[in-house]
This record gives structure tokens, C-alpha cells and sequence, in this order.
């Protein structure tokens, strides 16, 4: 995070989308959008190209990986046509009326099924975060406020979304 906004490291970015050429110059970006970190990897300190959430987009928006040509379709099909035919797009979330909360047991196997659905993904402790930051988006409850027995069918739900990607 740079003054509160998301940034990420090219040379993961493009890993992770199996772009082999990580040059920010390659996609057109934005050069406000990219900056160089000074950021530790194995053993030493290395300045990496760091970019913006909407040069994000640009990288995925050229890539043909199965997962990033599923997120454009959401983009293209689902995301732009809301916002040209109403003037907003709103992820639905569910507003519970009954707030029994899970127990202390059921917390355990959620964690456990976000292992599951994240367990191989690469960089799987980001994976794992950004499943935790969906679910809790889905269900319209912020951290560190606990999940009712009502979010239950929102978390299968979205549980079921992310394994998809897998």
C-alpha cells in the first residue's frame, strides 16, 4: 500500500500471469501508475517496478490466461454493461436478519476450507487473504466482526467462485 492505494510488483504480476516480458513500457501503462521499490528478496535488497491497481488491469486485460480471460469476461459481460445501464455497479451482498454467530468450532473448518481452496495456488498466502477479504465482502461483514449462521449459503457461494480459479 502507497498512500492508501494498492500496488503490486510487476515481476509477480507477470509471473502469475504468464507474461514473460515484464516491462511496464511493453503494456502501454500509465507512467504516473509505476514506480520502483526498493524491496527484499532472497538475501539482498533489489529495485522492482511496482504498479497501480489500474495498470493491474492493464496487464490483465492482455494476458490470455484461462483466469484473467475469466475475469474479463465479468468485466465485459457483467461489470461495464451494469454501469452503462444503471450508472453504478454494486456487488450484492446479503444483509442477515438473524445474527446467531458461527461457533467457535465452525471458524476452524472455514479456515481450514480457505487452506483447501487456496493450498497450491502460487504466492498462496496472498491467495488466502484475498479469499478471507471476498468472503467477508460477500456477506457485508468487516473485520474482525465474526460471520452468522445466515452468511452460511453467501460463503458457499463465493467458496465455490474462488474454486473455479483452481
Amino acid at each position: 500500500m502507497i498512500d492508501n492505494e494498492l500496488w503490486l510488483c510487476l515481476k509477480d504480476v507477470c509471473e502469475i500471469l504468464s507474461i514473460t516480458v515484464a516491462s511496464h513500457s511493453r503494456f502501454q501503462m500509465n507512467k504516473k501508475g509505476v514506480t520502483k521499490l526498493v524491496t527484499p528478496t532472497d538475501g539482498d535488497m533489489q529495485e522492482l517496478n511496482y504498479v497501480n491497481e489500474p495498470n493491474l488491469y492493464r496487464l490483465i486485460f492482455r494476458s490470455n490466461k484461462p483466469e484473467a480471460k475469466q475475469f474479463q469476461d465479468w468485466v465485459f459481460d457483467d461489470v461495464l454493461p451494469t454501469i452503462r445501464k444503471t450508472g453504478k455497479y454494486e456487488h450484492l451482498t446479503h444483509k442477515p436478519e438473524a445474527r446467531e454467530l458461527l461457533t467457535a468450532d465452525d471458524t476452524p473448518h472455514l479456515a481450514r476450507l480457505i487452506w483447501g481452496i487456496s493450498n497450491g495456488f502460487r504466492f498462496e498466502r496472498s491467495w488466502s487473504n484475498a479469499i478471507w477479504h471476498a468472503l467477508r465482502y460477500a456477506a457485508g461483514v468487516s473485520s474482525p466482526q465474526h460471520f452468522s449462521v445466515s452468511h452460511i449459503p453467501i460463503i458457499a457461494e463465493e467458496c465455490q467462485r474462488h474454486l473455479q480459479f483452481h
